[in-house]
């Protein structure tokens, strides 16, 4: 497998001796990447030194990312293709005490993470190739329970000149200059990122980028000189392509917030609608100067005209600043907007498949750290299950050591094949993990479980071996 220490080398900290500490600390937790601390660490001294560290004033989350970061951006410069998917996520923390959390739209306390996760195209399915930047923020008041009377939640968002509303643009504008060619990636962005300042921001930088509308945007009307909902264009253009896409069954959001836009979902097959439009869209009332008046873009629609009884369609207006002139483009923007799922399988990653929020940590500081050494490991976790669907006829010493593939060989009961393939191997240690049958891909939590069975076998084999030669 991929040596994720290597993702680590290089941090400095101004102390020699906490490098080390951080070389030790990532051969324990990647053995074990779900474990609890007092679990992962060999022994009470160990647990001790890894707490030292993480609350340690001299570390920062932003230094034990850096080498992961550095690596990663070599990784996108090497890749013909790329996209950049933008989004926050929240971490909720309840049952003890912990110190200067903030709140949560819940009530709740935690922080949040804004994260940016590369992705190479161009190949049968996107390819992890690391967290490029990250932003942590927290909000210190609690969240009111109702808008106040007269609230126009759209214009708030639109005019909100703040630290955290502007993370989009400072974290595009951070990735944007470390990158050697920009023209090759393409920055990703869902319906939170619907912003007038932000899209004038992208075109005023020459930032190629594909973000889904949240708002029915006013738009030029040419013909009548004037102006008129996005909506109303969209529905009398022209069918540009069709396409049959599969759907997955989801989860309604229990938030309040999120019902109407997240709903619960059976698994289908949608038959899609796909129309493109090049528009002029105007600056929102109140935004007001040094944003540009109005703004041309290209429109791309994907309705699903008739969805199942009790089904919501599928319904995505995304905005962009690629062409849109042939079936070929529209069909590209439409795959690129596609990719976002990525990110979201990586959030499952660090919170399911690496435990995070079940680590028992109380200092912000220590949390923010803590969250700095699992991101590489949830990467590892999220390309090792998309390498064994992408290609699941290559063979498994692309991704495991010849060791790990015979530790893997003993462990199995059905044992595995004398040169096993990606798909040999992920199932493997799936089952090992609890996955049963293969009638259904094997999901992050049991790949979690039984690449953490793996490593502890593996590092006990390794010790044995030790052992004989002393």
């Amino acid at each position: 497998m991929t040596k994720v220490s290597s993702e680590y080398e290089g941090a400095e900290f101004g102390d020699p001796r906490l490098s080390r500490r951080l070389d030790r600390i990532v051969e324990a937790v990647g053995r074990d990447r779900s474990a609890s601390f007092p679990r992962a660490m060999r022994d009470d001294a160990e647990l001790e030194g890894l707490y030292r560290f993480l609350n340690n004033p001299k570390v920062t989350w932003e230094s034990i990312l850096d080498p992961h970061q550095g690596a990663t951006y070599k990784r996108i410069d090497e890749s013909p293709t790329v996209a950049i998917l933008h989004d926050t996520t929240a971490f909720e923390f309840d049952g003890r005490e912990r110190t200067a959390l903030g709140y949560l739209p819940t009530g709740r306390r935690g922080f949040f993470a804004h994260i940016s996760l590369s992705v190479g195209l161009g190949q049968q399915a996107p390819r992890a190739l690391g967290v490029p930047a990250m932003h942590l923020f927290s909000r210190k008041d609690k969240p009111r329970k109702r808008p106040k009377r007269g609230a126009n939640p759209k214009l708030k968002y639109e005019n909100k000149e703040s630290k955290e509303s502007s993370r989009w643009i400072d974290q595009i504008m951070e990735v944007h200059s470390r990158i050697q060619d920009s023209d090759s990636v393409i920055h990703v962005m869902d319906r939170e990122a619907d912003s007038y300042a932000l899209i004038a921001e992208m075109q005023q930088h020459d930032i190629p980028f594909v973000t889904r509308l949240r708002y029915d945007r006013i738009m030029e009307n040419e013909e009548a000189e004037g102006w008129e909902p996005l909506s109303h264009a969209l529905d009398g253009a022209v069918v540009r392509c069709r396409r049959e896409a599969p759907l997955s069954r989801r989860r309604g959001s229990s938030a309040p917030r999120r019902k109407k836009t997240h709903p619960a979902r059976k698994k289908r097959t949608a038959k899609l609608e796909i129309r493109a439009l090049s528009v002029r869209l105007r600056r929102a009332a109140r935004l007001g100067d040094p944003h540009p008046k109005s703004l041309q873009v290209n429109v791309v629609q994907v309705l699903e005209p008739s969805p199942p009884e009790g089904q919501h369609p599928v319904s995505w207006q995304l905005v962009t600043n690629q062409a849109v002139d042939t079936e070929k483009q529209v069909l590209r923007i439409v795959d690129i907007y596609r990719t976002r799922w990525q990110i979201e399988e990586f959030f499952k990653a660090l919170k399911t498949g690496c435990a995070y929020k079940r680590r028992q940590i109380e200092d912000y500081q220590a949390l923010q750290n803590t969250l700095a050494l699992l991101v590489p490991l949830a990467w590892q976790l999220l390309l090792l299950r998309n390498e064994a669907r992408a290609f699941p006829d290559n063979s498994a010493a692309t991704v495991l050591s010849p060791r790990q593939i015979d530790v893997l060989r003993r462990m199995t009961k059905k044992g595995l094949p004398q040169s096993p393939t990606l798909a040999d191997a992920l199932y493997a240690i799936a089952t090992e993990g609890g996955h049963v049958g293969k009638s259904r891909p094997p999901g992050l939590l049991t790949i979690g479980r039984g690449l953490e069975k793996l490593l502890w076998v593996e590092y006990g084999f390794a010790l044995a071996k030790q052992g004989e030669k002393m």
